[in-house]
């Protein structure tokens, strides 16, 4: 297979709309070097590229590019158990090694919305906040919580798990929300 550059692509599509056009099958007309170019078996081979050659800058702004998403990221969304660990499931960038996983997952939970909800039928949230770990809940900067009860409860829940939260009610009064009991919490991991 053969691997043309840039400018060999640009002369081959200049020649091919614009020479064949004009030279009303004169094959004389096209340039010395056409079929050169055209027939030549590319010399260079395609080399890797390593991501962590950028300046930090560009690596930190692509994994941030990486890792937000533009949704709210809902781990109890799922009621089939694959399709759980899908939403629960770290960005692949953060797999790939240790610097890009110690960089990326503080951005992964800092800079996206995190939104739960405690319903019959729906994953309990608590099994995945334990799994992330406290480091990765205290990198959330949001994380809304959809539940029945009120705030002391959840928090005698959280902290039987061992997550130390502090929990605000957001909003009382939401028309789907309030039909069912439930409240939007904003929990803020400690």
């Amino acid at each position: 297979m053969t691997i043309l550059s840039a400018a060999q692509c640009k002369t081959i599509i200049f020649f091919i709309f614009v020479t064949l056009e004009a030279m009303d099958a004169d094959f004389g007309a096209l340039p010395q070097d056409f079929e050169d170019i055209y027939g030549a078996q590319s010399k260079t081979r395609r080399s890797h590229f390593n991501l962590l050659d950028l300046p930090i800058e560009l690596v930190l702004r692509i994994l941030e590019l990486s890792v937000v998403v533009p949704r709210p990221i809902k781990p109890t969304f799922a009621r089939q158990c694959e399709k759980q660990a899908k939403l629960v499931e770290q960005p692949a960038i953060t797999r790939t090694c240790r610097l890009l996983r110690k960089e990326g997952l503080p951005l992964f939970y800092r800079l996206n919305v995190f939104e739960a909800y405690q319903r019959h039928g729906t994953a309990c949230v608590r099994k995945w906040l334990v799994a992330i770990g406290q480091a990765n809940r205290c990198f959330m900067k949001i994380f809304i919580f959809h539940a029945q009860a009120d705030v002391e409860f959840w928090k005698h829940k959280f902290a039987a798990c061992g997550i130390e939260v502090e929990i605000d009610i957001m909003d009382e009064t939401s028309d789907h929300d309030q039909t069912h009991g439930f409240g939007e919490l904003v929990v803020t991991f400690r």
